[in-house]
């Protein structure tokens, strides 16, 4: 039980970390994007790092008393990989990567974007618009569509970080020095995160930024879930299930760290920067820092 609470209150502490990144959008009036994309690109690298250097070769060690632990691992992170693939394609959210930086219309807004295309000023009611091959009924009245967009994009954010919270509970439960050095991987993950959906809310809404940091902070939140929900299932089934729930669980947060990184980090960086070369050095600077975090609290 003592290890259970702990798990809990460590992917706590790393789902508040959008909650910190957020509070940056308070003590700057203007947001420096290019080193925005250099902190998602920063995250990119910590993530995969964390997904091919650590979760991967855990989750085989983990399987190898079972038949074919390759297959079994190709497996499972298949299934993590699919289930953010199909979250994207089948729940109505905003995207990091519909965000954008000044300057030029890449860089407009979703938020700005929509309300161009729907004055305020048109009679209430709602209309269809489509996006990525999928139809949203949306409001045309634009405080509702910046109303709407906000808590789209808040839970776009809480969806990703849901099997984050997993696997911090599993890998916690299954090693507590592993645990902590995915949670510190994840919170590190966090805080660009939240930064790039302040900066995004700041831009089509109204609200103060106060509220802004607490919408953020709000995103993180479903990490504890699945914290709970990862440890409860190591910890009350038998040693066998346990073993099994364990290998899924960091197979399954490698494919979902993979798919968040290369489906939106790196394209929000790249879309944030007008330098080439800034989200690759963040990249490697994140690789080089979680590789060295390793050497420092090892498994």
């Amino acid at each position: 039980m003592p290890e259970f609470v702990s798990a809990v209150l460590l992917s706590l502490i790393a789902g508040a970390a959008t909650g910190l990144g957020g509070l940056y959008t308070l003590f700057v009036k203007r947001m420096n994007y290019n080193t925005l994309g250099t902190l998602l690109g920063f995250s990119g690298g910590v993530m995969l790092v964390v997904a091919f250097i650590n979760l991967l070769p855990e989750a085989l060690l983990v399987l190898v008393a079972f038949w074919n632990p390759s297959l079994l691992l190709a497996l499972f992170f298949s299934v993590g990989v699919t289930t953010m693939l199909l979250i994207d394609l089948r729940i109505p959210h905003v995207e990091l990567a519909t965000g954008g930086c000044e300057g030029d219309v890449k860089g407009q807004s979703a938020y700005g974007r929509f309300a161009e295309e729907h004055p305020a000023r048109e009679p209430r009611g709602r209309r269809r618009r489509w996006r990525g091959g999928r139809e949203y009924a949306l409001s045309v009245e634009r405080r509702d569509s910046a109303y709407r967009l906000s808590w789209l994009m808040v839970i776009g954010i809480a969806i990703h970080n849901l099997p984050e919270g997993l696997v911090v509970g599993t890998s916690y439960v299954y090693q507590p020095h592993f645990g902590i050095y995915v949670a510190l991987a994840i919170m590190i993950h966090n805080v660009p995160e939240g930064v790039a959906v302040a900066t995004g809310l700041l831009t089509g809404s109204n609200r103060s930024r106060a509220r802004i940091v607490l919408l953020t902070l709000l995103s993180g939140m479903t990490e504890p879930v699945g914290a709970i929900v990862g440890a409860a299932l190591i910890v009350y089934l038998s040693p066998l299930w346990g073993i099994i729930v364990t290998g899924f669980s960091l197979a399954f947060a490698a494919g979902v760290m993979v798919y968040v990184t290369t489906d939106e980090l790196i394209p929000t960086a790249h879309l944030q920067c007008t330098k080439k070369h800034v989200v690759g050095i963040g990249l490697v600077l994140g690789m080089m820092f979680i590789l060295f975090l390793g050497a420092i609290i090892p498994s």
